[in-house]
């Protein structure tokens, strides 16, 4: 796959991943620290997009599976098999002083030493997970909301809170903001959720320029992006709608 996740960055260094297995460490200059390559079969159609994440002291990668990376050399700390690989890039959250994350595919893994706390608390194949105030939301064609428990030990008890349905195929991860979580689908249409119900707060059909190659799809593969006051949701040619968020559509800018 040629895909190339979106690199992450500590401050100091940047750790970039390629489709075909190859992750590097740079620094702020240019200067590659280390180079390894991941040997690991490719079991997605469309290639790899996952990014790298940075949590717990070890660098997240999700290949054919979840492994983890020493930041400092590049040296493999533990592989999580069992962490069905999807195109969304996983989350990171902590439960007290317990670091976790948590791929699309609704696995929950330890970052200290990659043990699988739990198994199939939601799914997603192309979108990635948010988690708030220890809640996670997984949203795509199905919806739904999981509220994770107050400690990360043995019995592991995730609650669902709400699930539901969305028309259309979803590719571009959401935005959570202020109690409101903003999706597009494929086909450039806008669905705003209650964070609290999963309730529908409106749905709007934006209109967005095609840019697949039908007549139907906007193709809305970039991620949707909050930065400073304003939502921006683009398609693959780059055109971008930028709307204010709140429980009415008001768009600002194309």
């Amino acid at each position: 796959g040629a895909f190339c996740p979106t690199p992450v960055c500590d401050g100091k260094f940047i750790y970039a991943m390629l489709g075909n297995g190859l992750v590097a460490c740079f620094d702020a200059e240019g200067n590659r620290q280390w180079l390894k390559f991941l040997d690991q079969q490719m079991t997605l159609e469309h290639g790899r997009s996952a990014a790298p994440l940075l949590t717990g002291g070890k660098l997240i990668l999700q290949l054919a599976y979840v492994v983890a990376l020493d930041p400092k050399d590049g040296k493999l700390l533990w592989e999580v098999k069992d962490a069905e690989c999807t195109y969304g890039t996983p989350a990171a959250t902590k439960i007290g002083d317990v670091d976790i994350v948590i791929p699309p595919s609704g696995v929950v893994v330890r970052v200290s030493d990659g043990k699988i706390l739990a198994k199939g608390i939601g799914t997603a194949m192309h979108t990635s997970p948010i988690v708030q105030d220890g809640i996670v939301y997984f949203i795509e064609v199905g919806v739904m909301a999981i509220q994770l428990p107050d400690k990360a030990g043995d019995g592991f008890k995730t609650k669902e809170l709400w699930s539901d349905g969305l028309e259309g195929e979803t590719f571009a991860s959401p935005v959570l903001h202020e109690g409101l979580i903003y999706s597009m689908n494929n086909s450039g249409v806008l669905r705003v959720l209650d964070a609290k119900t999963g309730k529908v707060v409106y749905t709007k059909e934006t209109e967005i320029p095609v840019a697949g190659r039908t007549e139907k799809n906007a193709n809305i593969y970039p991620s949707a992006a909050l930065a400073g006051k304003y939502l921006y949701f683009s398609n693959d040619k780059g055109d971008t709608f930028v709307i204010e968020p709140g429980k009415e559509y008001k768009e600002i800018k194309r």
